[in-house]
């Protein structure tokens, strides 16, 4: 059976999976939803990035805010002393995005992955015309990710 609601038309060049800082937070730093290994400035300019919204991977890479919210996480104390009023002041730099943007895109494939393995525990039974639309969303969001891995290496 072949599902398109428009969200899983299969020849969107549009398809893109949002995160969120708080993904950041817990996965690049390894600290709980409080980022305690971040100085009170980076938290601030990642927060105010965050309500920008616009943080995704696609098949054509990372979105521009997410770019910034990786080289940001990444910044020393040299590069913190600069006077940045917004985010949107940040270059960002493509190591760091492809060095933690790896990462985070891991990561992101594996909580996926768990989540569709839970689906299938499911007996086929109990299961809906939606709810199988929303495990191929799940396989979607996984092929997207790993286009995005493909187009930073």
């Amino acid at each position: 059976m072949k599902y398109e609601y428009g969200f899983l038309a299969t020849k969107n060049l549009h398809k893109a999976v949002e995160f969120d800082i708080d993904v950041l937070f817990d996965l690049v730093l390894g600290c709980p939803s409080k980022p305690c290994c971040l100085q009170t400035k980076q938290i601030a300019l990642l927060r105010q990035l965050s309500k920008m919204g616009n943080l995704f991977c696609s098949q054509e890479g990372f979105s521009w805010n997410a770019q910034i919210a990786l080289t940001m996480i990444s910044f020393n104390d040299t590069q913190l002393s600069k006077k940045f009023c917004s985010p949107l002041e940040i270059i960002p730099d493509e190591k760091q995005i492809n060095v933690l943007g790896r990462k985070l895109v891991n990561y992101l494939i594996v909580k996926l992955r768990e989540s569709l393995n839970q689906t299938h525990q499911i007996p086929p039974d109990y299961s809906s015309s939606s709810f199988n639309v929303a495990k191929l969303l799940m396989e979607d969001m996984i092929n997207i990710l790993v286009d995005c891995i493909l187009v930073t290496e």
